[in-house]
């Protein structure tokens, strides 16, 4: 599914240290929006034992695999459907 992943051990430190206070929540943002997004952050909670999160993506970005929905559902990720008027492939269309 992927070739090798690379993480700044120095920024996962970083928060690490933070997400040693409870009262701080922590948010990620990935870089680049597609739906291995979700499996590569919690792999990365996994592996350096923070807390498994949730997070959100657009249904129609994803590829509507019977695998890759029940393993996205699995892992806290909700899919949204985008209203008409806010679909951005009829947009670029038109």
């Amino acid at each position: 599914m992927m070739e090798g992943i690379h993480v700044d051990s120095k920024g996962i430190e970083n928060v690490r240290k933070l997400s040693m206070n409870r009262r701080t929540k922590i948010i990620f943002l990935p870089i680049y929006k597609s739906f291995a997004d979700p499996l590569v952050m919690n792999f990365i909670n996994y592996i350096y034992e923070f807390d498994m999160g949730f997070s959100f993506g657009n249904y129609e970005d994803s590829p509507h695999i019977r695998f890759v929905d029940t393993l996205l559902k699995r892992l806290g990720h909700f899919l949204i459907k985008r209203k008409e008027q806010n679909n951005f492939t009829i947009n670029y269309v038109n």
